[in-house]
């Protein structure tokens, strides 16, 4: 007769028990593999001198860490459903094991892609151009790893099609917005009419304001207002947008109603004519000057115009000391300025 002392852990291991023992093991065998790679990774990032293969092992770990516990967790709904997948359904067992290392392999190459993209933007290339290989980069990964798990599960691509014709013509038209605007992001990506940080107008919608992002889907612009304007990618490519901080010179066409006597505004005019013509900022083969526009009594608008040489960021400063200069005319020749209005100042 067995001692009763072992013969309770024999009969438990050979009995209902067995069942714990394995899952026991299988989640010991999965802690100790993740830690074992995590160790694994840490060392290769302080020791190794290859910033290519510290990329790799990076992008590798959390991928294949989550992988592992699948690994655990499919091997667990095995044993407890006693042996369901492997034994029953052996192909539906490949299916799960398969799909799994294709994911994981696809997430990888994501992570390694992010990772490339980061590095490459820290050596100062094009951000632009970056985030338009990302994105294709991404739709290309998701393409193959689609293509691989239609391939794994063994149907035909025609058939798919028929039968999914009705559901997909359905499909198509509540995605045509969405495929639209990100190929309108895609080309904004690609042709860079503008980029972050540039100021643009929407005339069409009264869209004014500064890029702060270019999305899959829209474009995020901070206004004059400090509001944030989410715009469909589709519109840039179906309405005029200017790009503000492209602007290489500074229009000044302004509007000054002045109070004097006919004599006193015929040598203001001029004086600001000849001002405008010989200001140093101004180009000489552009139409430039000063003249009467109307006349209401003794109140008379004259209009200024010019082209300014300066860029975008000096256009402000260049305008005020114009006008400075403008109402010190006026008060010397005896007139009485009324109202200013700017008439048009893109600057």
């Amino acid at each position: 007769m067995i001692c009763p002392i072992l013969w309770n852990p024999i009969n438990f291991i050979d009995g209902e028990g067995r069942w714990l023992i394995l899952e026991l093991a299988i989640i010991f065998l999965a802690l100790i593999s993740s830690k074992i790679l995590s160790l694994f990774v840490r060392r290769v990032s302080q020791k190794s001198s290859s910033e290519i293969f510290i990329a790799i092992t990076q992008a590798l770990h959390r991928p294949l860490f989550y992988f592992i516990w699948y690994l655990a967790l499919l091997y667990s709904f095995d044993l407890v459903t006693d042996e369901l997948l492997s034994y029953s359904h052996p192909t539906l067992w490949a299916a799960f094991f398969k799909a799994g290392i294709i994911l994981t392999a696809g997430w990888f190459l994501v992570r390694l892609k992010n990772t490339a993209i980061t590095y490459a933007s820290k050596r100062g290339e094009a951000s632009p151009a970056l985030d338009a290989l990302s994105k294709m980069g991404t739709v290309a990964i998701v393409v193959l790893i689609l293509i691989l798990l239609n391939d794994m599960t063994e149907l035909n691509v025609t058939t798919l099609l028929t039968f999914g014709g009705i559901g997909g013509i359905a499909l198509a038209f509540a995605s045509q917005e969405l495929i639209s605007n990100f190929f309108g992001g895609l080309i904004v990506q690609v042709t860079r009419p503008f980029t972050r940080g540039d100021s643009i107008s929407v005339p069409a919608h009264n869209i004014i304001g500064s890029i702060e992002e270019i999305g899959w889907y829209q474009t995020r612009i901070r206004d004059d207002k400090m509001a944030a304007v989410y715009v469909p990618n589709a519109l840039f490519t179906k309405s005029l947008a200017v790009n503000l901080s492209q602007k290489t010179h500074c229009v000044l066409d302004e509007k000054i109603s002045v109070e004097a006597k006919p004599e006193q505004i015929e040598a203001l005019v001029d004086e600001l004519s000849e001002y405008l013509s010989s200001h140093p900022d101004l180009f000489h083969d552009q139409p430039r000057g000063a003249y009467v526009e109307t006349i209401h009594g003794s109140c008379y608008t004259i209009a200024l115009f010019g082209l300014s040489r300066r860029s975008r960021s000096e256009c402000k400063a260049l305008r005020g000391k114009m006008l400075i200069h403008i109402v010190s005319l006026v008060l010397k020749h005896g007139g009485k300025l009324t109202q200013s209005k700017q008439v048009k100042d893109i600057c």
